[in-house]
């Protein structure tokens, strides 16, 4: 077999790229990684490399090359589960704390997305050591990042990888039975069914757009602001996604679909949409947190709210919000649990929350009938 590495598509010969793909392949399809390697030519260095055998394609790679500061790749390497631990290998660069180059075997602004097309299962077995061994020889990459799609092979690399965790990709298989948005609601427990009305409640007030490469132009600003604050909170930040691939790519794709939320005609939330015959893919959001925050303590001063009940036997709760036909007490919190047991002639209740909204303490009242006044039994001071 021989392999051919190239820096820029516009590199490869003739059509060796397009030989193997088909439409399930979008994610190194020539216009996604095109439009890739135009929006970040100061963030990433893409890599193409071209699998011949007998002067014929039999697969294709694509990896990326960036720089990572060595204090943000060491504080990685420590906070991560897996034990992962490389402060021998690379103390010289940390004790300057200069830019290391690392290689991502993929796409590393879609780490899950498997980013290689192998014709031969056989030649699939093989190749990751020869692709690594070219990597090394062709770039300065110090440490390479292999996602977890090629685990097959990498016993085959002995003892030079070393596992780390990252947060996995969630996925919800839609059943044939569904077909409708109320059917998913209706299978859901009763528990993420009041947290969906809650939502539905809260975001009333935003107007969903389906933006146009017009708008994408326009917001182009605004969406660099608020995928930021996504970016920001991750625990690893690798290379800064350019969100001006969605302009881009709407060009160019009819799959992709970018939604726009706006409150009084100012963007506060966008969502990425990629239909890929009958998967929908959503990697890439960005969201206005101070304006979150403030209409969460909007509505919950408005009277939305969350409430617990439970019979005199203890026991799990049942829960609600205010649409409920009782008259519950209205809580400014997410309540997570909520449990009560009998212990010698005594009643322990126990109970956790998520977001706390301007609450100092709790009150907790009874009552033996619905209908009943409540007295206060508890006035509890927040820990």
């Amino acid at each position: 077999m021989e392999y051919f590495l190239y820096k820029r598509f516009s590199a490869i010969p003739d059509d060796e790229w397009n030989e193997l793909l088909t439409d399930k392949n979008f994610f190194i399809s020539p216009s996604c990684v095109q439009v890739l390697e135009a929006e970040h030519e100061n963030e990433i260095e893409p890599i193409y490399i071209v699998i011949k055998e007998q002067s014929k394609v039999i697969g294709i790679v694509y990896a990326q090359l960036f720089l990572i500061n060595g204090a943000k790749l060491n504080e990685y390497i420590v906070n991560s589960s897996g034990g992962f631990s490389l402060v021998n290998k690379i103390k010289e660069f940390l004790a300057n704390k200069i830019s290391v180059q690392v290689g991502f075997l993929g796409n590393v602004f879609l780490s899950n997305e498997a980013s290689f097309k192998i014709l031969q299962p056989e030649v699939g077995k093989r190749f990751l050591p020869d692709v690594l061994n070219l990597i090394v020889e062709e770039t300065e990459a110090k440490f390479i990042l292999i996602p977890e799609f090629f685990e097959p092979s990498i016993p085959l690399l002995g003892a030079n990888c070393k596992e780390i965790y990252v947060e996995p990709d969630m996925h919800l298989a839609i059943p044939e039975s569904w077909r409708s948005f109320s059917d998913y609601v209706e299978a859901i427990s009763s528990k993420y069914k009041k947290r969906y009305r809650s939502v539905l409640k809260k975001s009333s007030v935003l107007e969903k757009r389906d933006l146009s490469p017009s708008d994408l132009k326009h917001e182009s600003a605004r969406m660099k602001e608020l995928f930021f604050n996504v970016y920001s909170k991750s625990k690893f930040n690798a290379a800064k996604f350019n969100t001006d691939v969605f302009y881009d790519l709407k060009l160019l794709e009819k799959n992709v679909s970018i939604f726009g939320y706006y409150h009084e005609d100012k963007l506060v939330g966008f969502a990425s949409e990629i239909t890929i015959r009958k998967t929908l893919y959503s990697h890439f959001v960005g969201i206005d947190y101070e304006y979150n925050s403030t209409l969460l303590q909007t509505t919950a001063a408005g009277g939305d709210g969350d409430f617990v009940s439970f019979g005199p036997s203890g026991g799990m709760a049942s829960y609600g919000d205010d649409d409920c036909i009782l008259n519950p007490t209205v809580l400014p919190i997410e309540l997570l649990s909520f449990a009560g047991e009998l212990k010698n002639r005594s009643i322990e209740l126990k109970w956790t929350t998520n977001t706390e909204l301007n609450s100092s303490h709790f009150v907790i009242k009874k009552s033996v009938e619905p209908s009943e006044e409540p007295s206060s039994i508890i006035n509890q001071q927040k820990s």
